[in-house]
This record gives C-alpha cells, structure tokens and sequence, in this order.
C-alpha cells in the first residue's frame, strides 16, 4: 500500500484551504452588491373602482373605400360615414411622492384642456388615494395617456376601443318612429271623440314626449360639441417603513455561514471523487496482476 508524501499532504490541505477562503471572500463580496433593504408600506387595492356612471363618444371618420353596412347608417344621416366608439383607458399607479405626482396630473389635465367628470379622494397622509374619470379630447388621448403614465409607478394599464355606431343608429331609428308615433297622435286631437278617449290619448302622448326626451339624453352623449374619451386615473400613496442597513457583523455571519455549508458540499464531492479514483486504479492493479500470472 503506497502513502502520499508528507509535503503533498501539505500542499492538498493547502489548496483546500485556498478554495474555502476564496469561496468566503467571493460571498462577502457578493453581498456588498445589496446595500439595504427598503421596506414599503403599499395597500393593496382592489381590483375594480367604481367612476360612477358617465359615458364618454367620439367620431372618427372612415377613409374612402370604408364604410359601414348601409342598414347600420341609413338612420345617421347627420352623421353619415362616420363611426360612433367609446375608448377607456385604464391607468392604476403608486407614488412615493403623492403630493408632487397629484399636483402633476391635474397640470396634465389642465394642460390638455380635459375636464374632470369624477373625483374622488380618501386616505390620511400616508395611505391617501384619488379616482379621477376624465374626459379627453379625442386628438389628445394619445399623449395624455402616455404623459400620465410619466407620474408615479404604473402598476396595471389598459386600454379598450368599443364600436358604438350601430347603438348610435338604433337610438336614432328609436327617435325617428317615436316622432312619427307622436305626429299620428297629435293629428288625432284634432278628430271628435270622447273625454275618456282625449284622456288616454293625453297620457300616451306624455309617455312618448318622455320618452323622446330620455333619448335626447342618450343622443347627447354623441354630439360631436361632447366628444372625449375616458381615461380613468387610481393612484394610491406607498411610504418607506425602514430602511434596513445591513451591517459588517451581519456579513461576516452569512457569508460564513453560506461557505461552511457549500464547501461542506465541495468537500464531500471532492472526497467521493477521488475514493471513486482510488477504487478504480485499484480493480486496475488487480487486474494487470491477474493477467502476469
């Protein structure tokens, strides 16, 4: 049985002492590249806000060679080539700096000539939170929502284009039989007949009015003097709890702690491999024995 050589002994020890002070020094190191840790306070908001319930429209004209079915216009004939749609962006953001990122939006929204249509602010310094629906002029919206988007930190944003021409031409067509219906009924005050008949043609005739005028309202929102899209603004505030310094000791300690366990697994590695060496050149040995006999 052959014995390694006292001076290889040292130098093996040697080499493994290398490789755990190199390894202690490079995680030492390493964790230098962390300097603190801030901690946030930060909510967390729901899902979905309520912006109350106004409707914002726009038009947008088609391009020759484009338009829609002639059924879907035939009741748009102010309007006509023309394509009626509600666009909705979403934008929800966090600050650090609420106070300085709040003033920022409303410069935007003055700037850009929008008007707010909801406002709603709650919170204590530190946990505040606004919603603000605002309607953009439709050539704008573009840039005020990339501009918003500039102020705090975007947390979720989203953007929906839905097509409102045929609901536009129905409410019109709706409009159109009504002020028709109301034109016979009119005409038959004019016709002899009883009081109870005048009374009930007196009723019916309110309840078309009333009717006209709820879709006066709806048909509103179309004009084109009240066009804008939406854009739907939820910020809420987030605040530095602590901010944790990691100190020397505490370095020393992980880093200590990380090489002990990895040279643990280095070792144990480097064991397996060589007395996997040793048993092979062994069985080697035995081998070339057998075959001198």
């Amino acid at each position: 049985m052959t014995f390694i050589p006292r001076k290889d002994v040292k130098r093996l020890l040697l080499v493994f002492a290398g490789i755990f002070i190199l390894m202690f020094c490079l995680r030492l190191w390493y964790g230098y590249q962390f300097k603190s840790v801030t901690i946030f306070n930060e909510e967390n908001p729901a899902e979905s806000f309520d912006f109350g319930g106004r409707r914002n429209y726009a038009s947008e004209k088609f391009s020759k060679g484009e338009s829609p079915k002639a059924a879907v216009m035939e009741a748009i004939s102010a309007d006509a080539g023309s394509q009626k749609y509600e666009k909705i962006a979403r934008l929800k953001t966090k600050s650090q700096h609420y106070s300085r990122d709040e003033e920022q939006i409303y410069q935007l929204i003055d700037s850009s000539k929008s008007i707010i249509q909801f406002e709603n602010k709650t919170g204590n310094t530190g946990k505040r939170r606004v919603q603000l629906l605002i309607g953009v002029i439709p050539e704008k919206f573009d840039s005020f929502y990339l501009a918003a988007q500039r102020i705090g930190v975007v947390v979720e944003r989203n953007v929906t284009k839905t097509d409102k021409t045929n609901e536009y031409s129905k409410l019109n067509a709706q409009k159109i039989s009504l002020q028709k219906t109301l034109q016979s009924l009119n005409e038959l005050k004019r016709s002899p007949g009883k009081i109870e008949d005048f009374i009930a043609l007196h009723d019916k005739i309110y309840a078309i009015e009333t009717e006209l005028q709820n879709l006066g309202v709806e048909l509103g929102s179309f004009d084109t003097v009240n066009e804008f899209c939406t854009v739907q603004v939820y910020m809420y505030e987030t605040t530095v709890v602590s901010e944790n310094v990691i100190h020397f000791s505490t370095r020393l300690v992980r880093a200590l702690e990380w090489t002990v366990k990895y040279y643990g697994i280095f070792v144990l590695g480097a064991a397996f491999t060589f007395a996997l060496i040793a048993i092979l050149l062994y069985i080697r040995e035995v081998i070339v024995r057998v075959l001198k006999k």
